[in-house]
């Protein structure tokens, strides 16, 4: 049956067996009679005759003196009945959108934990499905790892546990500080994704109550529960990424590039400067450390030149193990001093002998560059990284393999500088390396 608070008129879902009993309303807290709407409503209408009214309002006080007497001398209170969520009428309530009766329900939770309703939030939360949920997520988390103790469940922990475990879910849900947490965010759309006689899945479009522009609206997942009692309980609630979410983080992920016309009309390529790029799969342990601590010594400007020249022949013979070592040494080193930039050309230029690849880097403005050419020098060798890197570790072999065209031609000229550069490599090697 529904029924119809008589403080503030909002409507609830009840079976009909509850007819007659005390229930509080799920919107105002008041406690009122569960009776349906119209059987109130047609007993107004009934005319009566005025003296029944002295009768039975005699008849009232009587009785009410009578149970005051009862309930002096026992200390249980009435039962009272929790009405559900505030419903509409079955014949005209959607059966999923933003006014049907289990979005309803979620919206009401993010409005109790933004107010701080921790008394209502402790009726409408089943708390041993929250802890079960938990174990049960922890355990999947934790296949092929040694964990240091087991999470109990709900039966599992004792009263006092219990009640601290309640009341921490509580706090968690009107929490401000995390980044999904409940309090946090308002819905504006929503819809029932999956629904059965006895449980339900809904998600919520929400938006930042902050008003942080940079913080962008995102679905909650909300699941809850009917228990024997009849009455609707939330057990689960987490972020969900929708499938345009998924294809927005797809699209930068593999965006990482940029095309970009410098002021002297040069067209570039760039990518996004960062410290934290894997070795290859087929670099071993061995190899990344002997890696990482020639960079160092390439680039210590106190080394002495031999030091240096030793460092630099090593790195260049380990060629492609070596360059996301030093994509990163680089990515790491700001463009804010002198002793800095000569690093930064230090490394440009053995990726330049290793890749023979080529970008606007310059160590200094006075050697022909301008600042943009040489901020977005740094940037190219990324951009060169993220869409040549996979294709190079392929061909760098084969190159290698290959009978150089140049040494065909002793009269052949370089054409340009990487034809240059690239000479002057065959040339060091054909001459062990001197």
């Amino acid at each position: 049956m529904i029924i119809e608070c008589t403080s503030c008129g909002a409507r609830a879902k009840l079976p009909d067996s509850k007819e007659g009993a005390k229930v509080r309303c799920g919107e105002c807290s008041h406690i009122y009679v569960a009776t349906p709407p119209g059987a109130r409503r047609g007993s107004k209408a009934r005319k009566q005759d005025p003296t029944k009214y002295f009768i039975g309002g005699g008849a009232v006080l009587v009785f009410g003196l009578v149970m005051l007497m009862v309930t002096r001398g026992n200390n249980d209170p009435p039962p009272v009945v929790d009405a559900a969520p505030p419903v509409v009428d079955e014949d005209t309530a959607p059966s999923t959108g933003w006014d049907s009766p289990h979005v309803l329900f979620a919206r009401q939770m993010h409005e109790l934990a933004f107010s701080r309703n921790t008394s209502k939030l402790f009726v409408l939360l089943d708390f041993a499905k929250v802890r079960d949920h938990e174990v049960t997520s922890a355990a999947a988390a934790s296949v092929g790892e040694e964990q240091p103790a087991t999470l109990a469940g709900w039966t599992g922990l004792d009263g006092e546990a219990q009640t601290s475990y309640r009341n921490k879910i509580v706090d968690d849900l009107t929490s401000t500080e995390a980044e999904m947490a409940v309090s946090t965010w308002k819905p504006y759309d929503g819809d029932i994704v999956a629904e059965t006689e006895n449980s339900a899945i809904v998600h919520l479009h929400v938006q930042s109550r902050s008003g942080d522009p940079d913080l962008s609206d995102r679905w909650m997942e909300w699941e809850f529960l009917r228990g024997t009692d009849m009455r609707w309980k939330a057990w689960r609630w987490e972020r969900w990424i929708s499938p345009e979410e998924q294809k927005r983080e797809r699209a930068k992920r593999t965006k990482k590039t940029v095309r970009k016309t410098l002021a002297d009309g040069s067209e570039v390529i760039e990518g996004v400067v960062r410290e934290e790029i894997a070795y290859h799969a087929e670099t071993t342990p061995e190899q990344i450390t002997e890696i990482e601590s020639l960079i160092g010594q390439l680039i210590n400007t106190e080394a002495r030149p031999k030091e240096i020249t030793a460092a630099r022949s090593r790195l260049e013979e380990l060629g492609k193990h070596a360059v996301p070592g030093l994509l990163k040494r680089m990515g790491g080193i700001p463009l804010e001093s002198e002793e800095n930039a000569i690093q930064l050309n230090l490394i440009h230029m053995l990726l330049s002998d290793i890749t023979e690849y080529q970008t606007t880097f310059v160590v200094h403005v006075a050697m022909g560059g301008t600042q943009e050419r040489i901020d977005s020098g740094i940037k190219q060798w990324f951009g060169w990284y993220d869409r040549k890197w996979k294709r190079f570790w392929r061909e760098v072999d084969e190159k290698e393999e290959e009978i150089d065209p140049f040494w065909d031609n002793p009269s052949y000229k370089p054409r340009n500088e990487n034809e240059r550069m690239r000479m002057e490599k065959l040339r060091r090697k054909a001459e062990g390396g001197r």
